[in-house]
């Protein structure tokens, strides 16, 4: 142990993320007052939520005008629109409107540019506050949360997300985003009608997995049977099927951190991997693939197996042929046991607010009203007849948002900085119903902890920032050089010998400690 460290208790596992706040906070109200109805009493809750703390009036509404400038990427699916009808909405319900400014190039660059010039935005949205709030750019939200009652109520009862938000000194540097991480599970399927054609069974081991490989590329010689994309970072996706990770991570049973990619278990995936690549039952373009010859490689017969993002599932069958057809399949162990798939159902995206903004309190409550019932549900659904109807009690998308990717590019639900605490049940509305199986089913082969990286501070973040980079870059070269062949697994022990050298125990050591302070500083 370094000598900055002292030894704690192992942390407990890590439990799932919920997956939606349930009621929205209570408040007193801010300096500015609520809204009055016709009567000129303040405005109740009614249908749409209850915003006060004596239910009221909402916590979160300015009787004069304000606007807040706010920072965001954008997304090249769903590029940001000005005309978005999610920005009325906001300004409807809180009387703040959003000048939302956007990134000229990439966006860690432009964002780093603003901070360096002191040009920065009032809120931002953001994925890693954990610098930014050492360096005392970012508003500590902890010393803020009695103007912020829906957040501070979201926190309270999502535990988990509260330790992950709560640094090891009890500052909260950004408001977490949450609800539509549903979309971010990677899931397996592959073409069940090519499977019943040739009375194939869907593989349940990674030695059937190799078999029924070998088959299809027997009767299909032009094929590369099982396809992925992301390169290493579908590592991921593999590694918890042999019961590890390609990060650090703490033991489901024990709570000791370990380090995955130094494990045998990890060693055993290469060997797999390792043969599959020589027999040449993946693409030689692994590596490099986007999204674009994936999809064609799949939607042409191609390639019959997969592991992508779970709403691709849709996507491609909506591309095949009458009669073609994906399904989910359960991941196949690659050690008894272990039919995993990463527990990604969650967001690492959030808000962070400008500690040196002129509009702190619009900043605050307009990050609020994301979290409360009535702007989770806006932002989540939309406006009844604007985009969606009601009967017999159900709401019904419109039928011009065909998928959900319409309501994002058309209204701005689901986008960059609209939304805080998302309603799930609004996407999986519009899932097909032989799709939907695979949202439930999903969950069930979920790893048992979550991998999520604890928050850093000081000499620790600095120390992380030094050994990290190493770590990572020894292991990337590593692990392709592996797969391809180009260096044998017979030198597995050099290899993880070569790690430790790098740091991998002391990381190990920092991961432990700042995590059991981290849970300590958010009072779990």
């Amino acid at each position: 142990m370094t000598e900055w460290y002292k030894s704690k208790s192992m942390m407990v596992a890590l439990s799932a993320v919920a997956l939606t706040a349930t009621l929205a906070a209570c408040s007193s109200g801010t300096e500015n007052g609520g809204k009055p109805n016709e009567e000129g009493q303040p405005a109740t809750s009614g249908t749409e939520g209850n915003n006060g703390s004596s239910g009221d009036h909402t916590s979160y509404y300015f009787e004069e005008p304000q606007t807040i400038s706010m920072f965001t990427e954008v997304a090249a699916s769903w590029p940001y629109k000005k005309e978005w009808p999610a920005w009325n909405w906001i300004k409807e319900k809180t009387n703040i409107a959003v000048d939302v400014q956007i990134p000229s190039g990439s966006y860690e660059d432009t964002l780093a540019l603003n901070i360096a010039s002191g040009e920065v935005q009032d809120v931002l949205y953001m994925f890693n506050t954990d610098k930014y709030g050492e360096e005392g750019v970012l508003l500590d939200l902890a010393q803020h949360l009695d103007k912020m009652p829906n957040f501070k109520k979201f926190l309270d009862d999502n535990p988990n997300i509260k330790t992950r938000a709560t640094n090891s000194n009890g500052n909260i540097y950004s408001a977490i985003i949450d609800g539509a991480g549903v979309t971010n599970q990677m899931i397996w399927f592959y073409r069940d009608d090519i499977f019943a054609k040739h009375d194939l069974q869907p593989p349940t081991t990674w030695d059937e997995l190799y078999e029924v490989s070998k088959k299809l590329k027997e009767l299909y010689p032009d094929s590369y049977p099982f396809i992925f994309r992301h390169g290493l970072g579908n590592l991921a996706n593999f590694a918890t099927t042999f019961n590890t990770t390609n990060q650090f991570f703490p033991d489901p049973e024990t709570s000791e951190y370990r380090y995955g990619p130094i494990e045998d278990n990890y060693k055993e995936m290469l060997t797999y991997l390792n043969k599959f690549y020589e027999e040449k039952l993946f693409p030689p373009d692994w590596l490099s693939m986007d999204v674009k010859v994936w999809n064609q490689a799949i939607t042409t017969g191609k390639s019959f197996i997969t592991v992508q993002y779970i709403p691709q599932m849709e996507i491609v069958n909506n591309q095949l042929r009458e009669g073609e057809h994906m399904s989910f399949m359960a991941p196949p162990a690659g050690v008894p046991g272990s039919s995993y798939i990463p527990s990604t159902n969650m967001e690492s995206s959030s808000f962070a607010v400008y500690a040196k903004t002129k509009n702190l309190d619009a900043s605050l409550q307009y990050i609020d009203f994301l979290y409360s019932e009535e702007g989770s549900d806006i932002m989540s659904w939309g406006k009844e007849n604007e985009t969606y109807t009601v009967a017999d009690g159900e709401r019904t998308f419109l039928p011009e948002y065909k998928q959900f990717a319409d309501l994002r590019r058309e209204a701005g639900i689901m986008t960059h900085g609209t939304y805080g605490k998302f309603d799930t049940n609004a996407y999986l509305s519009m899932i097909a119903d032989d799709e939907k199986y695979a949202y439930e089913e999903a969950p069930k082969y979920n790893f048992p902890v979550q991998v999520v990286s604890p928050r850093f501070n000081g000499d620790v973040l600095e120390r992380v920032n030094l050994l990290n980079p190493q770590i990572s870059k020894h292991y990337e070269e590593s692990m392709a050089r592996f797969i391809m062949g180009n260096r044998p697994l017979s030198e597995w022990s050099s290899y993880t010998e070569e790690m430790n050298k790098l740091g991998v125990p002391e990381m190990l050591e920092i991961y432990q400690q700042t995590w059991d302070d981290q849970r300590s500083g958010s009072g779990q």
